[in-house]
């Protein structure tokens, strides 16, 4: 009995020693290789970096932060110079039990395959454990990534309200460059590892709520265990959210990454907003950038276009405005289940369902 225990020891030893070596070998291997150009996915360790305004600060571009540090760095940039300096993107140092433990399925349904880190107890790590998603889930993946994106080879694809990342790492997974916003420090974390993990240096992650206006934000989770829904609200710079210690996070406006977004060379984007009822403030803080950029698909989640009496929560009049907003800017919006736009939209805004296309009209 003895002589079987040991064997058993030796042999569970021997297999974490094996991999421990596995581990240490793909990490250092890829502390070691250089990006290049020709690297198929265009496969590169990502990290922090600033833009062409360094950082006075004493810090080295490409530096790896920690979360905690990028948003206070972040909150200091704005406080000193608001947007005029901004850092490029987030890139957290590999958090290796995070990948065992949440990263560890595929995107459902989509093809080429995906990794996704997911929360495990809420329903969408459930779901992609068992990859199921919904319906109306499965067919808006699948119309953004077979329809729309291939109607527009040359789009990037920004994602507003980014959540864990299942839009924009499968716009990322069809090489293309993807701007991913996404406040939530825990949501971040999983997506900026989703990214690493595949390899996407494309994807660019800003920890940034944006709205109407330059300021701060804090974010609460409205139902237990459903991270999805996290409503913001405005907050105080100068301390936590809400007066119950929510962490703050800086807020922009779209207009703010115009010139970001042109400096990559971005000219055309295709857009998805989902910030849970925020999105008339977005679009407030979007004309410039609409102008700027030739945009011609907004998927906005539009479930939570309600008048409500929940604080910082859009009125009517805000919902009208942005309507007016886009239809002067020549958008006209479409069914989630019309994904060939056939016939726009033309009862009450009460009644357009869970997501709507707004779709740009080009002179003939």
């Amino acid at each position: 009995m003895m002589t079987r225990l040991r064997s058993r020891k030796l042999v569970v030893c021997g297999v974490f020693l094996f991999v421990s070596v596995v581990l240490y070998l793909r990490t250092d291997s890829s502390k070691k290789t250089e990006p290049s150009d020709e690297t198929p996915r265009n496969k590169m360790k990502l990290k922090a970096s600033a833009t062409s305004e360094q950082l006075d600060d004493g810090s080295e571009e490409g530096t790896a932060l920690t979360l905690e540090e990028y948003h206070a760095k972040v909150n200091d940039l704005i406080a000193r110079d608001g947007v005029n300096t901004l850092i490029e993107s987030f890139r957290p140092k590999i958090n290796q039990s995070l990948v065992e433990s949440n990263c560890q399925h595929n995107i459902p349904f989509h093809e080429p395959k995906t990794r996704i880190c997911t929360y495990l107890n809420d329903g969408w790590g459930k779901n992609i454990a068992h990859q199921e998603i919904t319906p109306d889930e499965k067919n808006t993946l699948s119309v953004m990534s077979r329809k729309i994106l291939s109607r527009y080879p040359d789009a990037a694809f920004v994602d507003l309200g980014a959540f864990i990342g299942i839009y924009g790492l499968a716009a990322a997974s069809l090489g293309r460059p993807v701007f991913a916003f996404e406040p939530v420090r825990t949501s971040g974390e999983l997506l900026a590892t989703s990214a690493t993990i595949n390899m996407f240096s494309q994807f660019h992650l800003y920890p940034f709520a944006l709205g109407k206006k330059q300021g701060c934000i804090y974010a609460r989770e409205m139902e237990a265990n459903h991270p999805a829904m996290t409503f913001v609200f405005e907050a105080s710079c100068e301390g936590g959210g809400g007066g119950v210690g929510e962490p703050v996070t800086p807020q922009l406006t779209l207009d703010h990454f115009t010139r970001t977004l042109q400096a990559h060379g971005v000219s055309r984007a295709v857009v998805k907003i989902d910030v849970e009822r925020h999105e008339p403030f977005v679009i407030a803080g979007a004309e410039g950038f609409l102008r700027a950029v030739d945009v011609p698909v907004v998927q906005m989640e539009w479930v939570h276009m309600r008048p409500s009496r929940q604080p910082d929560s859009p009125s009517d009049a805000d919902i009208r405005a942005m309507i007016a907003t886009l239809g002067a800017l020549g958008y006209s919006p479409y069914s989630i289940r019309d994904p060939d736009f056939t016939r726009p939209l033309t009862s009450s805004y009460h009644s357009w369902g869970r997501d709507v296309y707004w779709v740009k009209s080009y002179p003939a």
